[in-house]
């Protein structure tokens, strides 16, 4: 996604501003509009909001041959994780790995949120599967989050590389296309 910006943002340019700007100063005048920033996350306890609704989840019972229909209450607890930063970073799957895609998050207002539920009737058996998941789901965030800062590290170390070579190819594109139209 990052380097359909940076192409989408290069091809903008004419040649007559590309034909006066050497590559390299141009690639080192756009590392700060792409350079990616790592996500900060605050695990704070007392940072962390947190909202809960009950919800009733209908099921069908078997009872000596006859079904009933029903529905049992299941408490659902959102946990607002505040972070810094670009979002869909929080989403990226770093080194495609399956341990990361078991979690569902989603943005509201500068927090990372994730809902934590249990259909557990008893409150003790509920607060324990919650808190539970709410530590999987911070572990899964710790872990992550420095193999994320290794990949944005690569990716902002190979930037100027990347900018100076679709520059190249787009001022070669634009002198070719000016050679054709000044041969007519």
């Amino acid at each position: 996604m990052q380097s359909i910006k940076i192409k989408n943002a290069i091809e903008a340019e004419n040649l007559e501003q590309l034909a006066s700007i050497n590559k390299e100063e141009y690639a080192s005048s756009k590392l700060s509009q792409f350079a990616l920033k790592v996500p900060e996350m605050d695990f704070n306890e007392d940072n962390i909001k947190k909202t809960w609704k009950e919800k009733a989840v209908p099921f069908t019972k078997l009872h000596e041959g006859v079904e009933f229909d029903g529905s049992r209450s299941k408490l659902e607890v959102t946990f607002h994780i505040p972070y810094k930063g670009d979002f869909d970073l929080l989403q990226h799957n770093p080194d495609n790995q399956i341990y990361f895609r078991s979690i569902e998050i989603f943005s509201y207002n500068q927090h990372a949120c994730f809902i934590a539920q249990s259909d557990a009737q008893d409150p003790k058996i509920q607060k324990e599967e919650i808190k539970t998941e709410k530590q999987r789901v911070i572990k899964i965030f710790q872990e992550k989050i420095p193999i994320l800062a290794r990949e944005i590290a690569i990716y902002n170390n190979q930037l100027p590389g990347n900018i100076s070579q679709v520059f190249k190819a787009h001022k070669q594109k634009l002198l070719e296309r000016k050679r054709m139209i000044d041969e007519l």
